[in-house]
């Protein structure tokens, strides 16, 4: 009976963690980022003056997306959103976005995307920072 209970469980988790597997448009050019919903193949973050970062982000392809925040930090622990862009949810093409943050909070700001799925499911990208003169 416990083996009978195992073999029913283990299924039951198999089957709950399978995914459909998406196709990948294929591309040579090195990204900053890349999963099965999104491909960011640039991320920066620039001193425009001494009260504003311009953050531009490019994206290579989009599956499922339904929002891109940007979120912020003084710390690379601690980020806030502080813009979101709704996006079209599927695109094979690149995309380009750029976005000022005035709220400088430090010497050095971080800054990363946060994506939502249409499902409700997200994903993080990884940090960039700029030091703040």
């Amino acid at each position: 009976m416990k083996s009978l209970l195992a073999v029913l469980s283990i299924s039951v988790i198999l089957l709950s963690c399978t995914k459909q597997a998406l196709v990948i448009p294929q591309n040579t050019q090195k990204t900053f980022y890349k999963d099965a919903n999104i491909a960011v193949s640039t991320m920066n973050a620039v001193q425009k003056d001494p009260s504003t970062i311009n953050v531009t982000f490019a994206t290579l392809y989009e599956n499922n997306i339904q929002k891109i925040e940007l979120m912020s930090g003084n710390t690379d622990s601690q980020l806030c959103t502080i813009d979101e862009l709704d996006v079209t949810g599927n695109s094979s093409q690149p995309a380009n976005y750029s976005v000022d943050d005035t709220n400088l909070k430090g010497k050095t700001m971080y800054y990363m995307l946060r994506y939502t799925l249409t499902n409700g499911d997200w994903g993080y990208t990884p940090l960039v920072s700029v030091s703040v003169k």
